[in-house]
């Protein structure tokens, strides 16, 4: 077992250096309503997927900003929360209906894994609305699933699901949606997990998962054996492997009063960022928050893509609390020449 301690200050210039705002950059359809975006995505074309919340459906734009169209507006429930674009395939956590739902990107729905409406028995108590005191109430890991967050595909087709806010397990499955393995059990010790928030396959296929409430990253085999783990994050939500081996985490903000894990009940403000990470989990670069600029805001980061340009896209899932436009929902930020 490795652990390593993801520092929490570099020397250098900020991860906002190397970016730009692209400001107001996608067209929206004005009928096209929903509250929140949850997660994004991008295609080998560099299309770019977005997953909405309430209610919860699939947008397509073009790189350049321009709108292509939807999918999955009959098949999804009111909170789908992960999504992922592999191929000719699109990949949604739909967490209320205790499913991953799988497409094509012309929207025909050609798979449901899990029951749909089911939900496996982990003892939890699902009526409190704090996440830190329902998550602390699951009493054991079970089948698929829980309320499932995220999808990973590897490159033999198999799928790897994050099961989630309910469970504390993760699943790996057949491209044809047969279960082969679980792993995970309610804890902080390395192997277990407190709210399984995000899943990502490394170019060596390795498995990062995601372990919020623990706010860490851990670090498996394709077959779920332990093999590292990278402490020492803040509030995690995703983690995304890019093209030269480093790792983008995304890592929400903290506001008082919240409940973690690992630190207990928050009692300073946090704000959120981005940070690049080594393929070995050592800290690069970090963003700093800048709220009077144009360069690089973000308020809660909830999900994130990069395409082939190295143009990267932020869910700001707190957007719509703050009352901000709706485009901004989705930031892009694009390298600086």
């Amino acid at each position: 077992m490795t652990t390593t301690l993801v520092e929490q200050s570099i020397t250098g210039p900020p991860l906002n250096a190397d970016y730009v705002s692209a400001g107001v950059w996608r067209k929206t359809p004005a009928e096209l309503k929903y509250e929140f975006v949850t997660d994004v995505a991008t295609g080998p074309d560099d299309r770019l997927y977005i997953l909405t919340r309430q209610p919860g459906f699939i947008l397509i734009y073009e790189a350049d900003g321009a709108f292509v169209g939807t999918i999955g507006r009959d098949h999804l429930g009111e909170d789908p929360h992960g999504l992922v674009v592999a191929g000719d395939r699109v990949l949604v956590a739909d967490q209320f209906n205790h499913v991953v739902r799988i497409f094509t990107t012309g929207g025909k729905l050609v798979r449901t894994i899990g029951t749909f409406g089911v939900p496996s028995d982990t003892g939890v108590d699902d009526k409190p609305t704090d996440v830190f005191v329902r998550a602390a109430s699951i009493v054991r890991s079970a089948a698929p699933f829980n309320r499932p967050t995220a999808v990973a595909v590897a490159p033999n087709g198999d799928l790897y699901v994050a099961d989630g806010y309910n469970n504390s397990r993760v699943h790996q499955f057949s491209s044809e949606g047969r279960l082969i393995r679980s792993w995970g059990d309610p804890g902080p010790l390395p192997g277990q997990f407190w709210i399984v928030h995000h899943i990502a396959l490394t170019v060596d296929n390795r498995v990062l998962v995601v372990d919020r409430g623990n706010e860490r990253v851990q670090v498996f085999s394709a077959d779920g054996h332990f093999l590292a783990q990278w402490t020492g994050l803040q509030h995690p939500s995703t983690a995304i492997p890019l093209a030269d081996g480093t790792i983008m985490v995304a890592e929400l903000s903290w506001k008082v009063g919240a409940g973690s894990f690992s630190r207990g009940r928050i009692n300073a403000p946090l704000d959120a960022r981005i940070s690049i990470l080594s393929r070995e989990g050592k800290l690069l670069r970090r963003s700093v928050n800048d709220y009077h600029g144009a360069s690089m805001r973000i308020r809660s980061p909830h999900g994130i893509a990069v395409d082939s340009r190295g143009v990267f896209y932020v869910a700001d899932l707190r957007v719509a609390r703050d009352e901000e436009p709706q485009h901004q929902m989705v930031r892009k930020f694009m390298p600086r020449a």
